[in-house]
C-alpha cells in the first residue's frame, strides 16, 4: 500500500514548517518580543554571565517571595536573571518553585513583566 497521497486530516492543518533562505542562516531573530535584538536577551545569566550578584541573587530570599519580591527589587532597582529566578524558586519552593519560576520566566521573557508587574503596572502606572 503506498502512502504518497496526504490523509484529508494532513491535508487540513495549515503548514507551519520554515526553510530559511541561505543568508538568513545564523541572522538573529526579528520577533517582535521585549528584549529581542539586545546583547544578552535569551541568557541565562544576562549579557555579564555568571557573577557574584547572580549568586547573592540565587540565595537571597527577598528576591523569590512572590510580592516581596517586587517590592524588593522596586525599592532596590535589582534585576533578577532568568537562571537566579529559576534555581532560586527551586531552592526555596521545591519542584512547585522551579515550575512557577519557570513560567513567570516565560511570561517575562513574552511581555517584558513578570507575574508580579502586571497587576503592578496595570493600577501603579496608569494602565501601562
Amino acid at each position: 500500500m503506498s502512502i504518497d497521497a496526504p490523509s484529508a486530516a494532513q491535508a487540513a492543518l495549515p503548514d507551519y514548517s520554515y526553510d530559511p533562505e541561505p543568508s538568513e542562516i545564523g541572522k538573529e531573530s526579528r520577533a517582535g518580543r521585549p528584549g529581542a535584538g539586545k546583547s544578552g536577551a535569551g541568557k541565562l545569566w544576562g549579557k555579564d554571565g555568571f557573577t557574584f550578584g547572580d549568586f547573592v541573587d540565587l540565595i537571597n530570599p527577598l528576591q523569590h517571595i512572590p510580592v516581596v519580591s517586587n517590592i524588593y527589587r522596586a525599592i532596590t532597582g535589582d534585576k533578577l536573571d532568568a537562571g537566579a529566578r529559576l534555581l532560586g524558586g527551586g531552592l526555596f519552593g521545591g519542584p512547585i518553585g522551579f515550575i512557577a519560576a519557570t513560567a513567570n520566566t516565560a511570561i517575562e521573557r513574552a511581555t517584558g513583566k513578570d507575574l508580579g508587574g502586571h497587576p503592578h503596572g496595570q493600577y501603579c502606572d496608569g494602565g501601562k
